[in-house]
């Protein structure tokens, strides 16, 4: 049942591109639940509007202005002003702009349970600390791309996005709490991204700009009409892909230090069953949505201690009353999994709190403990390198991070 629309001024407008299935349904579900106004959007205007219908009957929404339908394609221009005509004259503002629409820049001929070898190979790739893409050989032919797909996911991924983000920045400034939140992939690491001067380009923060961005776009795609993408160091397959994430991931970067006054994020959802690997996820849509939910309705800046008594007394209440599921609290491991949350939020209030004592949080990676039953990735004396390594930094190391392994990450 979704919380009740109190009035106009504490309402949250929000647009979700790529709405009508998959991460995007599900992460308007999860905010309309939250008492969001949603607008949901798809390219398919039937699609569309089934998606809103089927929405509406499992969440029990009765109220039709809490979850509406417009038509958008990201790829065209006026379809991204006619929404924005539309939220301007319906709204007035705009709260939440979730970038969600995405496509793989590939085709598959074959068996597709080669794309859940690569993925799952990419990911164990990012989480080791010297991994990285090059020395891999073996040849998948049934993966098939081309020029068009490829620069269709580009502009699709990146450009989409980007176009979505110019074309809202006015009314999102309207609103006393501005966010965008852009989806993307864990296949953006720049660790998998191999084009060293790629790699040295984005993750340069300092000097990072959107014409910068552009010129690593226009490079790869120069590259791959040359058939040079091997023997200029890019990725071996998802290249398209990856690189539109990759360049997502920095854009964002530049976006968050140009509005300082906006909550700007990417967030990776997890190996979800989406179209864009053929639903060989191990995650459901409805679990990876719920990094986005999150991200988008987290307010850091008034977290407290009693906040976070709040959340776990309402997790044991809604736990004894059997409706964890309804409330949408995660479906595996969910005291684990808020055990930890609260561990992440509690650290940030003491970091506030104690600012000459460094306090971080750091997650060790999958590893071989009784947790997990033993079957992680890594061996204890692996993940017992990255708290040892913040135990022992020196005085002016960071504080108040949280670190995947070595890598600073984001608490969402």
């Amino acid at each position: 049942m979704a919380e009740k629309i109190t009035s106009l001024e504490s309402t949250r407008y929000a647009v979700v591109s790529g709405g009508n299935k998959g991460i995007g349904y599900e992460t308007c579900k999860q905010l309309a639940s939250k008492g969001v106004v949603v607008v949901l959007t798809s390219r398919d205007e039937k699609k569309g509007i089934e998606a809103i219908e089927r929405l509406k009957k499992e969440s029990n929404i009765s109220n039709n202005e809490q979850i509406l339908f417009h038509q958008l394609d990201i790829m065209d221009p006026a379809s991204i002003s006619s929404l924005v005509n539309f939220i301007n004259t319906k709204f007035g503002r705009l709260d939440i702009l979730v970038n969600n629409a995405g496509i793989g820049g590939l085709m598959v001929e074959g068996d597709v349970l080669m794309l859940k070898e690569i993925i799952e190979r990419d990911f164990l790739i990012i989480s080791t600390e010297n991994g990285e893409e090059g020395g891999w050989t073996k040849s998948y032919p049934g993966i098939v791309t081309n020029y068009e797909l490829t620069k269709q996911c580009i502009e699709t991924n990146y450009y989409g996005a980007k176009r979505m983000i110019e074309a809202f920045i006015p009314l999102l400034q309207l609103s006393n709490s501005p966010r965008i939140v852009n989806v993307a992939s864990f296949l953006g690491s720049l660790k998998l991204l191999c084009n060293r001067w790629a790699i040295e380009v984005l993750s340069d923060a300092n000097t990072l700009t959107e014409e910068k961005v552009d010129q690593v776009l226009n490079e790869f795609l120069k590259d791959f009409t040359e058939k040079s993408t091997e023997s200029k160091g890019w990725p071996s397959y998802f290249t398209a892909y990856k690189i539109s994430k990759a360049s997502l991931i920095a854009y964002t970067r530049v976006l968050a230090a140009k509005y300082p006054n906006f909550r700007i994020n990417s967030v990776c959802p997890g190996y979800c069953k989406t179209d864009v690997n053929a639903n060989t996820g191990s995650l459901t849509a409805g679990e990876g949505a719920e990094s986005l939910a999150k991200g988008v309705l987290s307010d850091t800046e008034h977290l407290t201690e009693e906040k976070i008594e709040e959340v776990i007394n309402q997790y044991l209440k809604d736990f004894k009353e059997d409706s964890l599921q309804d409330k949408g609290w995660p479906s595996l491991m969910s005291a684990y999994i808020l055990s930890q949350a609260v561990m992440n939020a509690y650290s940030r209030i003491m970091t506030k709190k104690h600012p000459s004592i460094q306090i971080n949080c750091v997650c060790p990676g999958y590893v071989k403990t009784d947790i997990s039953y033993n079957r992680g990735v890594f061996p204890a004396e692996e993940g017992a390198k990255s708290p040892v390594r913040l135990a022992l930094q020196p005085d002016n190391g960071p504080s108040g991070l949280f670190f995947f392994r070595k890598e600073v990450s984001s608490f969402k």
